[in-house]
């Protein structure tokens, strides 16, 4: 299996989190799992809108727009020779930086 990380595809077995990622060590990290039917992402606006106000929330921006995400779906979904699938999309805050990971813009909320 194909997963996408950090900006490139590769083998599911070689993918790696670092031990220091806050998604890892705090359960940092927004979600979302969705379908696609025929290589098309089911309802993948409203996904990526639920996913944008959770992160706001969280003072945790989205790294890449809907449009990136249709393309990064519609490369992987080829590279596993797959058109119906589920997929997750899962976004960290990244690895430690400070205190118990916290940043001084985290501390502040």
């Amino acid at each position: 299996m194909k997963v996408w990380l950090n900006g490139s595809i590769t083998d599911a077995e070689a993918a790696r989190v670092p031990v220091t990622d806050r998604g890892l060590l705090y359960g940092d990290a927004l979600f979302e799992t969705f379908r696609t039917y025929s290589g098309v992402p089911f309802r993948l606006d409203g996904h990526l809108a639920r996913l944008a106000s959770s992160g706001k929330r969280l003072n945790l921006r989205l790294p890449l727009t809907v449009g990136e995400v249709r393309t990064i779906v519609g490369r992987l979904l080829s590279a596993n020779r797959m058109t119906d699938a589920a997929v997750r999309l899962t976004i960290t805050r990244g690895t430690l930086d400070g205190p118990l990971g916290l940043t001084e813009s985290d501390s502040s909320n």
